[in-house]
């Protein structure tokens, strides 16, 4: 099996449709140990952060 990769750019519409997976996925990766650090470098986190960046008050 071959890992996915992310070449097409999301729109604003579909990273703020995915907050509550991205959201799970981080919790599910800490709860397994993953440090901040470690959870920093993963698409979740960038997509997350992305949102934030673009909507900062909510």
């Amino acid at each position: 099996m071959s890992a996915p990769t992310f070449t097409a750019a999301l729109t604003f519409g579909e990273l703020e449709a995915s907050y509550p997976l991205y959201g799970k996925a981080l919790r599910i990766l800490i709860r397994d140990g993953l440090t901040r650090a470690k959870a920093s470098r993963t698409e979740a986190w960038s997509r997350l952060e992305r949102l934030h960046h673009s909507l900062p008050r909510q």
